[in-house]
């Protein structure tokens, strides 16, 4: 059996990959915003309502930049001294 090429099943797998991706981030957007549509339509988001949503975003859409934004605010609050 001649070996073939891992290229197209890799490419393949990327491409699932991605799409998963992108199919479940934007069930959670669209879910985010059946929940909160109509309060942001009335401007009646209440502060907890919107502290609930910038957690959702920072939590599941950007963790990494989120720790490397509070690690750095350490490292200038308490290494560097000024």
């Amino acid at each position: 059996m001649p070996d073939l090429p891992l290229t197209p099943a890799v490419g393949m797998a990327a491409l699932f990959y991605l799409a998963l991706v992108r199919t479940l981030r934007w069930r959670r957007f669209d879910a985010i915003h059946r929940k909160y549509d109509a309060h942001l339509k009335s401007r009646s988001l209440t502060p907890e309502e919107a502290q609930e949503v910038v957690h959702l975003t920072a939590f599941y859409d950007m963790p990494l930049l989120l720790n490397y934004a509070v690690a750095f605010a350490l490292f200038k609050t308490y290494a560097i001294v000024s």
